[in-house]
């Protein structure tokens, strides 16, 4: 990790502010009382806020880590199991810091098993250091462009059977992978995996809204199948000072599109912003997230529906579920009006990104 910082590694070891002696410092001063998590990741979140830059001029949009958490629980839940076992392999084809990854190390996922990409030497540092702070010094993570054709070859010949991904957010064509739709970043994870395996997405409403993206919507759908979407809160990455309103969408693979999607509202997670950053200040997460699994792939109608649909086709709840008008209050339009307002300056940010 020294190589691609000269200023830490000119630095003699023997020296009190020398790069070994700081981490030292942190691992007897500080480490014991941190609770082991995506602990570089949250550092990076707090890092951005005060720095000159949030990240989302790169598209950097950092995974809440109680996202991540929930991404293995529903890969779980589908497998019918508690933990990750040597049978699964793991992939994150933008790792970023690593998130998606810690949550799965946490969750079972053999440290061989794992298997991350980012393209940003930088942030591939951090994911190196997030992971080896977990206790797993031997990950395969690659500073790479997921789309580079040595890499793919790499990840084809592990046969992946599970991908957690969060894309950079689209931003002006570039000639690289930056300059891809969200779509077309979950089509290239389902490629790299084998036949049916899975394939959780966190991405921008847009992505499931059939005007846009119309031909890698199709091309998708022809290789491999959409299950269910799932609208997230519109405050989700209010913490990554983004205002993007986002979805999850999960895939399986190998097969083309057929039968019913499930569509859902998850739009209430418990956590409220305070002083710029989202938190569980009740403490509902736990109770919110088991009723999610214990719900998943029932119908009601005020929230989730089954349905058959195509690549033109909007694949949000909103779109299809009844209203609840028992439950309106003012409260509630005044969270729409906000939800609107911020969906519009997303759309205005986002046309200002495409010129």
């Amino acid at each position: 990790m020294l190589l691609y910082n000269v200023k830490l590694s000119s630095i003699s070891p023997n020296k009190e502010n020398s790069f070994r002696n700081i981490l030292r410092e942190i691992n007897r001063e500080i480490w014991p009382f941190i609770d082991k998590g995506d602990v570089i990741g949250e550092f990076y979140h707090e890092f951005l806020k005060y720095s000159s830059g949030d990240g989302t001029g790169l598209g950097i949009v950092l995974t809440p880590s109680h996202i991540a958490d929930l991404f293995c629980d529903l890969a779980l839940k589908v497998l019918g199991r508690e933990r990750f076992n040597s049978e699964d392999k793991i992939l994150d084809i933008c790792c970023g810091t690593g998130s998606f990854l810690v949550s799965a190390f946490g969750r079972g996922a053999s440290k061989e098993n794992i298997y991350g990409i980012e393209i940003n030497p930088g942030v591939y540092n951090l994911a190196l250091t997030n992971m080896i702070l977990c206790g797993d010094g031997r990950s395969n993570i690659y500073n790479k462009d997921c789309f580079d054709k040595e890499v793919e070859k790499i990840i084809k010949e592990k046969n992946c059977s599970i991908a957690f991904l969060n894309p950079p957010y689209s931003q002006k064509k570039k000639k690289d992978s930056e300059g891809k739709a969200e779509i077309e970043f979950i089509e290239h994870s389902c490629d790299l995996l084998k036949g049916g395996s899975l394939v959780f997405a966190i991405v921008p409403l847009s992505t499931a809204i059939g005007t846009k993206h119309k031909e890698e919507r199709r091309r998708i759908m022809k290789k491999h199948t959409l299950k269910a979407v799932m609208t997230m809160p519109s405050d989700l990455f209010a913490g990554n000072d983004s205002g993007s309103h986002s979805c999850i969408m999960f895939w399986e693979t190998g097969r083309t599109h057929q039968g019913e999607i499930w569509l859902v509202n998850w739009k209430e997670d418990g956590f409220v912003v305070h002083k710029g950053k989202r938190i569980d200040k009740e403490k509902k997460w736990p109770k919110v997230k088991q009723q999610w699994l214990n719900n998943l792939w029932k119908k009601d109608k005020y929230s989730s529906v089954f349905k058959q649909l195509e690549w033109k086709d909007c694949w949000l709840a909103d779109a299809y579920v009844e209203t609840d008008y028992r439950k309106l209050s003012e409260q509630h339009f005044e969270k729409t009006i906000r939800d609107y307002l911020a969906f519009r300056i997303s759309v205005l940010e986002e046309k200002k990104n495409e010129n």
